[in-house]
């Protein structure tokens, strides 16, 4: 009554709710961070009124980045304040249609695109129990159709069209998403693609992937459409909770809701094109950023859709080999413990670490909150060595229980291992990935070789459980040193940059002797390790306080390391001052491709993550550009190279073995990519084949 009392008494066009529970009360929804940015209307009880949820100052205070999300969203109601009723567009949506409606309607759309009109189109799909339940377009911000396939009706069966109709819809779309003048709008569409791949048998012809445009322009940022939504849209209303699935809800809802999808998308793939042109990003010879992201489409969908084969004897003796080990260690640390104990579930680990032992709380970088990741276990074995046992034995359990998922994972058909590659993965550029869309398969992207110089314990080589196709052999094409040379670059430090053109030199050796005095006597010295991960460290901003903790030596030692470090390359101190005058007055940093990565959060403090995402990125966009180049070989495609995997900064191919002659060299020149400095960089790949596994590739020399 007291608000009601306060409202009637101010009498605002616009009210603006900050946090949860005003959200509540004015509008009766809750969850500030998906409603936020939204356009509700106020409860009957307020009168009619527009409310504009955003962030509570105390949110924002704790989670600076999100500053600039509440300025956006009070912009957005000081641009319709003094409208006394915010009117919603129109949906001109056409859902539960008749055959003749879905005739006449992609008639319509052909008979432009026939005139030579150069049309967009958004396309989205829904899925229900793995099958392609509806399939929405939409040709305008407005206008949009939702062609249903399954159905939850009795009547029909499930089946919403006749087997002659729907292959006569089928077809019908085939004709209009591959015609040349059509330039199809998608979210995140490799997951699309795997669908209209599978069960209809063509590739659409995509012209932005708005979820990949959107992670281009502003890596960093959530890339789900509603969020991008909030942002690009002149009108938002948070409308993702009305998909519901299929057979449990209203199915004309879950109908309206893939219109919904599909106007959205249109909007934003509009606006995100548009922006290409009001504030580019800087190209160079293999095009813009915009380009370059949006081109590793299709090579990324075929390799999902593609798969690679399976070794299904060694699967078998690998997962009763995992299996062992994994319950010997799991007993260990339940012994040691005197109690069954589940490394694996974060309240156990906390309650374990946190209260029982009393360690000081490590935060996660990202989140901020209480974290015991491989990160901060090996951080807490480095400043208790009584403890270093058990974190040992906690990471050998996560690290095994990793590596049985990957076995244990359901192949796809012909007994192939797939999973799905997401462009915009992470914000340097890498792809994610996960299972397919068919629940086949897992994250790609961490298989061990069981060689990470890091593991104290060894895991088997999962990489030899895939296998070429029967005539083929297997290429791995990787960027060794390669963040090493980007920052050497980047500082235009010469002496650094003299040494990785000198194939005779090695640099973890060279860097030993400036920090310690004397070269390692062998590879396998210690000092040798600690010269590698401190110069790594220190040349991403990590202090002298950080060096002491990764390397486990006193804060004196710690400063010495660096003094003698920076007194021999002083231009990698002057490059960490130039980024962190680049971030106070631009608040982004950029890499010699022209990408970008702007920072909404405080600047104070991000140094570190900055300097570490310039290297990261660089290399990323390279491997990613030797990928485009490959694939786009017209050469390489006629002797039938086939891209199956992507792990970080390699890349397996496979090819029949007979070509081996012609490929490799091929192969190799259109993988060697030079990166824009003044002098330019040139990764040249290191490669390594197999005719008999990923896990057997080896030098040419060695193998052969």
């Amino acid at each position: 009554e007291e608000l009601k009392a306060e409202i009637l008494a101010t009498n605002p066009n616009v009210i603006i709710p900050l946090g949860n529970t005003p959200l509540w009360a004015l509008a009766g929804e809750t969850g500030i961070t998906k409603w936020r940015g939204s356009f509700l209307s106020s409860r009957p009880e307020f009168g009619t009124r527009t409310v504009i949820p955003t962030y509570h100052p105390a949110a924002i205070l704790r989670m600076w980045s999100w500053r600039f999300l509440a300025v956006h969203d009070l912009r957005r109601a000081a641009s319709v304040m003094d409208q006394q009723v915010v009117i919603p567009p129109k949906e001109n949506f056409l859902v539960a249609p008749s055959y003749a409606e879905v005739e006449s309607t992609i008639a319509f759309l052909l008979s432009r695109l026939a005139a030579g009109e150069i049309l967009p189109l958004a396309v989205d799909i829904e899925t229900s129990r793995r099958h392609l339940a509806c399939l929405g377009l939409a040709w305008s911000a407005h206008d949009a159709l939702c062609i249903p396939f399954l159905t939850s009706a009795v009547e029909k069966e499930y089946n919403y069209w006749s087997l002659d109709q729907e292959a006569q819809i089928i077809m019908m779309l085939r004709e209009l998403l591959t015609h040349e003048n059509v330039r199809c709008i998608g979210q995140n569409w490799q997951y699309d693609y795997q669908y209209i791949a599978r069960y209809w048998g063509f590739e659409v012809n995509l012209w932005l992937d708005c979820m990949t445009e959107h992670h281009t322009q502003f890596p960093g940022l959530p890339k789900g459409l509603d969020f991008q939504s909030s942002l690009y849209r002149s009108y938002h209303r948070y409308w993702k909770d009305d998909g519901k699935e299929m057979g449990k809800g209203n199915e004309k809802q879950w109908w309206v809701y893939n219109c919904r999808d599909c106007v959205a998308t249109w909007e934003i793939g509009q606006i995100l094109h548009a922006t290409r042109t009001t504030a580019p990003l800087r190209g160079t010879s293999y095009g813009t950023p915009h380009d370059i992201q949006q081109n590793l489409s299709a090579p990324m969908a075929r390799a999902s859709a593609r798969g690679v084969k399976v070794d299904l004897d060694l699967r078998r003796k690998m997962i009763f080999v995992l299996q062992e080990d994994l319950r010997e260690a799991e007993t260990w640390v339940n012994t040691v413990l005197g109690q069954d104990f589940n490394s694996r579930s974060p309240k156990q680990m906390a309650t374990l670490f946190y209260e029982e032992m009393g360690q000081a709380k490590i935060l996660n970088r990202k989140t901020g909150k209480p974290t015991l990741n491989e990160e901060a276990l090996r951080t807490i074995e480095k400043r208790d060595i009584l403890l270093r046992p058990l974190c040992q034995a906690i990471l050998r359990v996560r690290s095994l229980s990793n590596s049985l998922a990957v076995c244990l994972q359901q192949l796809g058909p012909n007994n192939r291992f797939h999973c799905q590659f997401t462009i915009p993965g992470t914000e340097t550029f890498r792809f994610a990935s996960s299972s397919d869309p068919f629940g086949f398969g897992t994250n790609g992207q961490n298989i061990s070789s069981g060689q990470e110089e890091d593991n104290e314990f060894p895991l088997p080589n999962l990489r030899k459980l895939f296998i070429p196709d029967q005539g083929f052999i297997l290429g791995e094409f990787d960027l060794p040193q390669a963040d090493a040379r980007v920052v050497a670059w980047e500082a235009e430090d010469e002496s650094l940059i003299e040494l990785f053109e000198d194939p005779t030199r090695d640099l973890h050796d060279e860097n030993c002797e400036i920090i310690f005095g004397t070269r390692p006597k062998s590879p396998y010295d210690p000092r040798r390790y600690q010269a590698k991960q401190g110069v790594h460290l220190t040349n991403y901003g990590g202090n002298a306080k950080v060096l002491s903790a990764a390397l486990g030596i006193l804060m004196a030692e710690a400063e010495r390391f660096q003094t003698r470090w920076f007194s021999a390359h002083p231009n990698i101190a002057r490059w960490h001052n130039r980024i962190q005058m680049q971030l106070a007055t631009k608040r982004y940093v950029e890499n010699a491709f022209g990408y970008r990565r702007f920072y909404f959060d405080r600047i104070e403090g991000i140094l570190k993550e900055a300097l570490a995402w310039i290297p990261q990125s660089t290399v990323s966009i390279a491997t990613n550009l030797g990928i485009i180049a490959a694939t786009n070989s017209e050469k390489l495609r006629k002797l039938y190279l086939q891209l199956l995997l992507q792990e970080h900064d390699a890349s397996i191919f496979q090819w029949p073995k007979i070509f081996t002659p012609v490929v490799l060299p091929e192969l190799t020149r259109v993988l060697t990519i030079s990166v824009p400095y003044a002098k330019p960089l040139i990764f040249q790949a290191g490669v390594k084949v197999s005719d008999v596994s990923w896990g057997h590739c080896a030098a040419i020399k060695d193998s052969m």
